[in-house]
């Protein structure tokens, strides 16, 4: 349930051309309220426009897996589309300088009977469950300082890898690039459900640490301001890195997959970090390994 609810609340946070930073807001937003509320209790409720919808249960994920790739669960209904929007409205209020007006989110709920009017009764009942704490340090918050922390590095060391390794092209920013990766492995995680598992900052040190180590071969060690910004030791991120490689691995299988419907959308919003995944030599710890001894060598 909240695997498609997040994907598609990405697809609309897309439409709307909204800033990174809200999306994960939101999802900080729906998590919270969920939590509260509980995903049975919510769903059970009647509300203008649906019946009650009963919450299948699913079964446990395999142990090399993140994601559900086999197209097996129920679909999104409207109760959830309704809740997804209004999340990502209340953060577009938090985070954009210039919000889309309320009746263009409305129309994003892809919902008939959910107009302008019931979005900002929606929004009200949101506030409550919240109550009214709003402001939330997210996971992209602290990608963007931990890329800033080690630009210096890259740019150091990534403009001498790329040249013999032929990641890049030359004219590429390795930084810029960076982050851009960063918040595609980030979005991609907010996909999977044991993602909630980990704190905002654990989950975006180990994004950058992630991207580094795949396309610079850049050890944790190598870049001693991440330690001293993020404040965690490499084995901190052992777990979170382990969970990023599933969360990678599935994306690219669901991208191939003729069962499911060809990928989620994260992969279309950041299609460029995407492609340089998938085209990147340096997808397991054995090649990121390699790599670093034919660099220093």
């Amino acid at each position: 349930m909240r695997q498609d609810l997040v994907d598609w609340m990405s697809c609309q946070h897309g439409m709307l051309e909204l800033a990174d930073e809200t999306f994960h807001l939101a999802l900080r937003y729906l998590d919270a309220f969920l939590l509260r509320r509980g995903p049975e209790n919510f769903l059970a409720r009647n509300g203008a426009g649906s019946e009650p919808v009963p919450a299948l249960p699913l079964g446990a994920l395999p142990c090399d897996r993140a994601l559900y790739l086999d197209g097996s669960h129920q679909p999104l209904c409207n109760k959830l589309k309704r809740l997804g929007i209004t999340c990502v409205f209340v953060a577009a209020k938090v985070v954009e300088v210039c919000a889309p007006p309320a009746g263009e989110f409305a129309h994003a709920a892809e919902v008939s009977t959910f107009s302008r009017s019931q979005l900002l009764l929606a929004e009200r009942a949101l506030l409550r469950e919240l109550e009214y704490d709003l402001y939330h340090p997210t996971c992209s918050s602290f990608a963007a300082a931990y890329v800033s922390a080690a630009a210096a590095t890259v740019a150091k060391e990534a403009p001498v890898f790329n040249k013999k390794h032929m990641i890049y092209e030359t004219e590429t920013d390795p930084v810029r690039q960076t982050a851009e990766v960063v918040e595609y492995v980030l979005e991609a995680s907010a996909v999977a459900r044991d993602g909630v598992a980990f704190a905002p900052s654990r989950l975006a040190a180990a994004a950058v640490g992630w991207t580094l180590a795949r396309f610079f071969a850049l050890t944790w060690a190598d870049v001693p301001e991440l330690r001293k910004v993020s404040g965690y030791a490499e084995t901190d991120l052992a777990p979170v890195l382990s969970f990023l490689d599933k969360v990678v691995a599935d994306f690219r299988a669901a991208k191939n997959s003729r069962r499911t419907r060809g990928g989620f959308f994260a992969d279309e919003k950041h299609a460029r970090a995407a492609r340089a995944v998938w085209q990147s030599p340096l997808h397991s710890a054995h090649a990121t390994a390699q790599a670093r001894i034919s660099y220093d060598q």
